[in-house]
């Protein structure tokens, strides 16, 4: 197993962090992922797990997934401050995708980079094709273009193998693409402008803040998981970006 503390960026066009076949043994930790140009991390097949992520601005996706990975991921912020083509907070790529990914994935908050305008940026999208994943207590505001998406899923959608649990967006252009209509209203899901954001304290430029409530604890999803029945990645009762010595924030200083 392996836990890291590091602030990484790139100033051409590779990813931040890129993990080909890196199997479940391996936990990626307390790692941020700074300014990329393209993915901040890129998850090529294998069963490693992430937690305590902070990407904070990236050219193409925050963490994008495909070839079968079957990891699990919980405490997850993606913080996009500036307006880029095509940036999506978390993403399966169905590009070249052989294998059937099925994540696991719980307390993301997903925070993009203007509520309306011409981008095309989203929160979090599943690409068509056979990839599978289970989310649970995900907030997602600020997006332009559409903050939840799930393109083909309707028959994974009935077999309970794509689920979106606690799941709430609100403040953006179009937040539950016409997609996702079976999740909508169902599983604690919800959608608003603003009652969700008071309610957390999650906007435009702070991810810290969770939306609690009757929530479906993440431990439900295996033993690997922290128990935390609330939607959103940092409490902030245990801010775990804000010890002073490894996290930045979008202007580049120390949390």
């Amino acid at each position: 197993a392996g836990s890291q503390r590091n602030v990484l960026g790139v100033i051409d066009d590779n990813r931040s962090l890129r993990m080909n076949t890196v199997g479940s043994g391996t936990t990626v930790e307390y790692l941020q992922t700074f300014r990329s140009q393209n993915d901040g991390i890129r998850v090529d097949g294998g069963a490693v797990n992430l937690r305590r992520i902070l990407i904070t601005d990236h050219g193409a996706s925050g963490i994008r997934w495909q070839n079968g990975w079957t990891g699990f991921a919980q405490f997850i912020v993606v913080h996009t401050s500036t307006v880029k083509p095509w940036n999506t907070g978390l993403t399966r790529d169905l590009r070249g995708e052989a294998t059937s990914s099925f994540p696991r994935l719980a307390n993301i908050t997903l925070l993009g980079p203007a509520p309306s305008g011409p981008s095309t940026a989203r929160g979090f999208r599943r690409e068509s094709g056979p990839s599978r994943a289970l989310v649970i207590g995900m907030l997602v505001t600020n997006y332009p273009n559409n903050a939840i998406r799930t393109d083909g899923a309707s028959a994974f959608i009935a077999s309970g193998e794509v689920r979106l649990s606690n799941c709430h967006t609100w403040n953006g252009s179009a937040l539950w693409h016409s997609s996702t209509a079976p999740m909508k209203n169902q599983n604690g899901n919800s959608e608003g402008n603003n009652a969700v954001g008071t309610t957390s304290g999650v906007g435009a430029t702070n991810f810290v803040g969770i939306f609690p409530g009757s929530m479906l604890n993440p431990t439900t999803l295996g033993p690997w998981f922290e128990s935390a029945p609330y939607a959103g990645a940092v409490d902030p009762a245990n801010d775990w970006t804000a010890n002073g010595t490894w996290a930045r924030t979008a202007d580049g200083s120390i949390r």
